[in-house]
């Protein structure tokens, strides 16, 4: 059953996943849980919600949690009680879902995501081989930026057309297309940004390699 109104968001207060939440106007899923990052931004962490279009639902876990009797449980919450899933239609202080179905309604899982594509690959310098401005590559263990367009240039020579992928720093400003290492894995800005991270802040940041 679709959730048509939500609570607003509240930032720094902690969603389980399967929460529903209003910001802007707007409905957004909790896919995982998260301690209030702002649903605009962590879109890691959240999905835009429409009754009109249930794809955004999480995906079946064997980690959703067994409801507990007296617990209190949020629109949207997702609960486990004698093997059935259940979704919390409205805010409630732990009612049981087989009796109190004004509150709650099974919940229907989606089916299992499908693995991404690899659409930002990370590949090995080539001599002579023409790569685009952006492009990034590894040479003798370090990753590269092409600063500009270039007929494969040697990275460790050329530090005109290309520069060193460095490590994010938090709270320095990135231009969009900023590349930046973080944790063990490289990131691209998608769009400019005043130092967001790059795990947490999806929409601002994509993952490159595969």
């Amino acid at each position: 059953m679709c959730i048509s109104a939500a609570a607003a968001w509240v930032q720094g207060q902690s969603y389980p996943a399967g929460s529903v939440v209003s910001y802007s106007g707007l409905l957004y899923l909790a896919k995982y849980a998260n301690p209030g990052y702002n649903p605009t931004v962590s879109t890691y962490y959240w999905a835009r919600y429409d009754c009109n279009n249930l794809s955004t639902a999480p995906v079946c876990s064997s980690t959703t949690a067994q409801w507990v009797q007296g617990q209190t449980y949020q629109a949207g919450a997702v609960a486990t009680y004698s093997g059935t899933r259940y979704v919390a239609k409205y805010a409630n202080p732990g009612y049981n879902p087989t009796i109190s179905t004004y509150y709650w309604a099974t919940y229907a899982c989606s089916t299992a995501a499908t693995a991404p594509t690899c659409s930002n690959p990370i590949t090995t310098w080539v001599q002579g081989q023409n790569y685009a401005a952006g492009a990034v590559v590894t040479y003798q263990g370090l990753q590269y930026v092409a600063k500009y367009a270039n007929p494969g240039y040697n990275p460790t020579v050329s530090t005109y057309y290309w520069a060193a992928v460095g490590s994010w720093v938090q709270g320095k400003a990135y231009a969009a297309g900023s590349v930046v290492t973080y944790g063990a894995a490289t990131y691209k800005a998608t769009y400019a940004n005043p130092g967001y991270n790059p795990t947490i802040s999806t929409y601002y940041w994509s993952k490159l390699g595969c």
